[in-house]
């Protein structure tokens, strides 16, 4: 029943939409502008903290997971590719979302305490745990961890499913586990 519930809610609508896209009518020039390709959510992962008390010392210790200065420096242009379970499945693009295709150039923004990043639609913000780059936005301040893109301690983002060619995934998050790696230019 538990796989059923997960295909009927999950898989199914998916195939649905899916099943109206025609990659075919689709062209580079078109994407930055098309509705018609299904979308879900690209999130950031809340950050992760654990409190262990130790039975020698009646004292609490709290740590939570922190950005490492390890990887490639964020700077300049370059592209950040998608990987879900260790295989890259894709690039993030111009609006911030996630597409199983072509990368979206990126600019990174070096800062004392970190990095922005922008693209052609405008600079990039994590609203509501939601990952969107549109003109007029304020750039949230992301980090790096072992060359992953980072936002609050952690370099997970969450998204409703790995996106299948033609697809860009959008605006509904989810269970899915991905992260964002920083190809400098």
């Amino acid at each position: 029943m538990v796989s059923f519930t997960l295909v009927a809610t999950y898989l199914l609508p998916f195939a649905a939409v899916l099943s109206s896209v025609n990659a075919v009518d689709s062209s580079p020039e078109d994407w930055d502008n098309c509705d018609e390709i299904p979308t879900i959510s690209t999130t950031a992962s809340p950050t992760i903290s654990t409190t262990a008390s130790p039975t020698a010392n009646p004292t609490t210790t709290t740590t939570s997971a922190s950005p490492t200065s390890t990887g490639v420096a964020f700077s300049g242009p370059g592209y950040l590719e998608g990987y879900y379970n260790g295989i890259q499945r894709g690039c993030l693009i111009t609006a911030g979302t996630w597409y199983a295709g072509i990368c979206a150039k990126i600019t990174a923004i070096p800062l004392d305490d970190g990095f922005t990043i922008s693209t052609s639609k405008g600079p990039c913000a994590v609203t509501d745990s939601v990952l969107n780059c549109a003109a007029g936005k304020t750039p949230s301040v992301f980090h790096q961890i072992d060359g992953l893109l980072a936002y609050g301690g952690s370099s997970a983002w969450y998204v409703a499913a790995v996106p299948n060619p033609a697809q860009i995934v959008s605006q509904i998050p989810g269970p899915v586990a991905v992260t964002f790696q920083w190809l400098g230019q």
